[in-house]
């Protein structure tokens, strides 16, 4: 594959990262409250936080790797590496911390859903 085609790859990672990014950020969360009745207390096991609790880990990752790249990496790996770390410092403090308060049945949906690698096939019930 020749540059230019590295470059429009690494340009439409970013743009589909950033989209899905302030899709699952901001407007997920309230689209699947309303669509399946749940309050502002409660988790949303649907979409991508179906997939796994911080999705948006993800987004911001591949965003701001593909932008790193494209702008040249030797001079931003510190500044993305530093922006992802602290990224991830910042999930593991809300999940550990914030949320379980935040939200009435997280720990429910701790258990259920995972942390950071998404789950693409959930289990099915065991009949007893």
């Amino acid at each position: 594959m020749g540059a230019e085609a590295w470059r429009i790859a690494l340009t439409v990672i970013a743009l589909v990262s950033a989209l899905l990014l302030i899709w699952s950020v901001f407007f997920e969360i309230s689209y699947h409250r309303r669509r399946l009745g749940i309050d502002l207390r409660g988790t949303v096991k649907s979409g991508s936080y179906g997939l796994c609790r911080h999705p948006g880990f993800w987004w911001l990752s591949f965003f701001s790797l593909s932008v790193a790249i494209l702008r040249g990496l030797d001079l931003y790996i510190f500044s993305i590496s530093l922006m992802i770390g602290l990224d991830l410092l910042l999930i593991v403090i809300q999940d550990k911390y914030v949320f379980p308060r935040l939200f009435t049945g997280y720990d429910a949906y701790r258990k259920e859903i995972p942390f950071l690698v998404p789950r693409l096939f959930r289990k099915r019930p065991t009949m007893r």
